[in-house]
């Protein structure tokens, strides 16, 4: 068996569209944020002629998501002012990673995992009329319930704690705001490996 501790964090970029009905004109806006996510995860590696590694696995993962405030463009008076805000999340994931099994620097990997969200899917923000005084709350950020993502990537080990990594991801949910594809590109940093084996086995005469 193997366990991990992920810490992860990274800027996000965002693009807000949305149809003013009663002026027939569209508005949004293009804005910032970040996010800060930690993990704990639970596998266990199963070698396959030492030519393949696979990998179920089950993940707790916690996220911290923070927008910017922007001011929307389009329909002048109907135009937004969206006030920054914060969202506290948590999903389970799990899944199978597929690799080459072989103890050297560059390694292939293939990953079919599910996520499902626990808590946080849906959250309102605060806003109002770019020219009015009195603040309102919208519908803000809308997760889907469950997911369903297959990857494809490469990873590098620097040195024994320090590898880099790319991949490819196709992401397929029961929204239509996360469909298609996306790409990861970074650094793991190790900073201690832990395995344990759960059971032993015992020869008698």
């Amino acid at each position: 068996m193997e366990t991990r501790v992920l810490l992860i964090g990274g800027r996000d970029k965002y693009t807000s569209k949305r149809n003013v009905k009663f002026l027939k004109r569209k508005t949004g806006a293009e804005f910032a944020g970040y996010n800060v996510n930690a993990a704990a995860e639970l596998a266990y590696n199963h070698y396959y002629n030492n030519t393949l590694c696979i990998k179920p696995f089950v993940n707790l993962f916690y996220s911290y998501v923070h927008t910017d405030d922007f001011i929307e463009k389009g329909a002048n008076a109907a135009d937004l002012n969206v006030f920054s805000n914060s969202y506290n999340m948590a999903e389970t994931l799990f899944g199978l990673r597929v690799n080459n099994g072989i103890e050297s620097k560059f390694k292939w990997q293939a990953e079919l995992k599910a996520y499902l969200f626990l808590y946080g899917r849906t959250g309102d923000v605060k806003a109002k009329l770019k020219n009015g005084l009195q603040e309102m709350n919208i519908k803000g950020l809308e997760n889907d319930l469950f997911n369903v993502i297959f990857g494809l990537g490469i990873i590098y080990d620097i040195t024994k704690y320090l590898g880099v990594y790319a991949n490819l991801n196709s992401i397929v949910s029961d929204l239509d705001i996360k469909r298609g594809f996306y790409c990861n590109v970074g650094a793991n940093f190790k900073f201690n490996i832990l395995q344990k084996d759960f059971y032993e086995k015992k020869i008698s005469n």
